[in-house]
């Protein structure tokens, strides 16, 4: 599942989020269940964990009571 992370007060778009759903060891390892971006000018607002947290009841209905988020050691952010 691929969504737009927007802005309530103006609509704009500050980033993307996905839900991969399954449990691979690719996806615990590398991928994660949930995958996101925030446009560089909007970074710092807490956008991607309000997103993720949005995302919960899609995974219960999905059967999955835990979703793993991964990062590459190099991201700073």
């Amino acid at each position: 599942f691929h969504f737009a992370i927007t802005r309530i007060k103006d609509s704009a778009e500050v980033g993307r989020i996905s839900l991969r759903i399954g449990d691979t060891e690719s996806i615990r390892l590398y991928a994660g269940h949930i995958g996101y971006s925030i446009n560089e000018g909007h970074r710092g607002h807490k956008y991607s964990g309000k997103a993720a947290r949005l995302l919960r009841p899609l995974a219960l209905r999905h059967h999955m009571s835990k979703l793993w988020i991964t990062t590459n050691p190099e991201n700073a952010a």
